[in-house]
């Protein structure tokens, strides 16, 4: 059963050293990794959570804002609940936006309380609640569309949880 409150992910603050069970797809995307130093951030800060974070370059704008992501897949989002989705952001310099999006993890790719961010060049937290799920969703995935400009991110202390 789901707790409601309980933190969903694992590895939400990439304590583990590695990115696991994270990925990115899209050819835009030229590293991510987890790292324990912000090189280069416009504001030194450590990470927000823990000693680890991860750091997310996508080299240029993709045609459409999909075209690269990071995800962490493999959940049901069960009839009934609806959740919500919490993650801290940064950017290396300036700002990115950044489409916060749990999904249908197949065809047709629908999402449930997803929402653009612009996120700034300080640690800040981004969430999302999706509705009330009318029925299981299976494969489902927390999915951050990330192709709408090039540029240097890092995120930390993610979490998926159903609301009370």
């Amino acid at each position: 059963p789901v707790v409601p409150g309980v933190n969903l992910l694992v590895n939400g603050g990439f304590e583990d050293g590695v990115m696991d069970p994270w990925s990115t797809y899209g050819d835009l995307v030229t590293t991510a990794e987890v790292v324990q130093v912000l090189d280069g951030a416009a504001i030194p800060e450590d990470p927000i959570e823990g000693s680890s974070c991860l750091h997310v370059v996508v080299a240029d704008a993709g045609t459409n804002f999909w075209d690269a992501g990071l995800q962490n897949a493999g959940h049901v989002f069960e009839a009934g609940k609806a959740y919500t989705l919490s993650i801290y952001m940064k950017s290396k310099s300036g700002t990115l936006d950044v489409n916060i999006k749990p999904e249908r993890g197949a065809d047709p790719w629908e999402g449930y309380g997803d929402q653009v961010v612009t996120i700034t060049e300080e640690w800040a937290e981004y969430s999302v609640t999706t509705p009330v799920i009318e029925a299981d969703v299976d494969p489902a995935s927390i999915t951050f569309h990330i192709a709408f400009t090039a540029g240097d991110f890092w995120v930390d202390g993610a979490s998926w949880s159903v609301v009370e």
